[in-house]
C-alpha cells in the first residue's frame, strides 16, 4: 500500500507569496529609472560634444593618461563610459553604439597628442587585421578621419586643443597594514 505524504502548508504559503515572474521588471511609473525616460542627448553632434568635454576636463584628461598609457584598449574606455552615460538617461542603446567610433577617434587624437602609447583593442582573432599593430594606430585615425565619423565642430576643437604638460600625480603613499588576525600571537 502506498503511503500517502502529507505536504507542508508553509511550503504553498511560500510558493504563492513569490514575486510574478517579470515583477522586477516593473517599476512605478512616478519613478522610472534613468534610462526609462527620454534620453539627454539625441544626436551624436550633442552627444560628441558632451563627451569631448568631459574628456577634456582636467582630472579625466590626466585619468585617461594613465589608464588608456596602462595598457587598458580604448575600447574598453569607451564601453564603461558610454554605458554609463546610457544608465545615467544621457542616450539611449542606439546612440550608444554610434558613439564608440567617435569616441575612441576623440581619445585617441588626445592621447595621440600628449604621445602616450595607447591600444585600440586587443588582438583576439587568429588572423591579424593590422589594426591592432604598433604604428597602425595613426592609420586607423586618419582612416577614421577619412570617413568623416567624426563631427567637424569636434576635429576643430580637438585640433585647437592643448593639453600642455599632465600634471604629475603624487605618489601613492603605502598604507599601514593592519595586522592579520592570523598573526596575531596569543595571549
Amino acid at each position: 500500500m502506498i503511503q500517502q505524504q502529507s505536504i507542508n502548508p508553509d511550503y504553498y504559503k511560500a510558493a504563492f507569496e513569490q514575486p510574478v515572474p517579470g515583477e522586477s521588471l516593473t517599476s512605478s511609473p512616478e519613478a522610472p529609472w534613468p534610462w526609462e525616460k527620454p534620453p539627454q542627448y539625441t544626436t551624436v553632434q550633442e552627444a560628441s560634444e558632451f563627451l569631448f568635454t568631459q574628456l577634456t576636463e582636467e582630472e579625466n584628461y590626466v585619468n585617461l593618461l594613465e589608464v588608456a598609457g596602462g595598457g587598458v584598449p580604448l575600447m574598453n574606455i569607451a564601453r564603461v563610459m558610454l554605458t554609463d552615460g546610457f544608465q545615467n538617461g544621457l542616450w539611449n542603446p542606439d546612440l550608444l553604439l554610434i558613439l564608440i567610433e567617435p569616441l575612441v577617434y576623440m581619445m585617441a587624437a588626445l592621447l595621440e597628442r600628449a604621445d602616450v602609447d595607447f591600444v585600440i583593442e586587443y588582438d583576439t582573432d587568429e588572423e591579424n587585421t593590422g589594426l591592432e599593430k604598433e604604428g597602425a594606430d595613426l592609420e586607423t585615425l586618419r582612416q577614421l578621419q577619412r570617413k568623416n565619423l567624426i563631427p567637424e565642430e569636434i576635429e576643430e576643437k580637438l585640433s585647437e586643443f592643448n593639453p600642455g604638460e599632465p600634471q604629475q600625480q603624487m605618489p601613492m603613499q603605502e598604507e599601514e597594514q593592519a595586522p592579520s588576525l592570523l598573526e596575531r600571537s596569543e595571549q
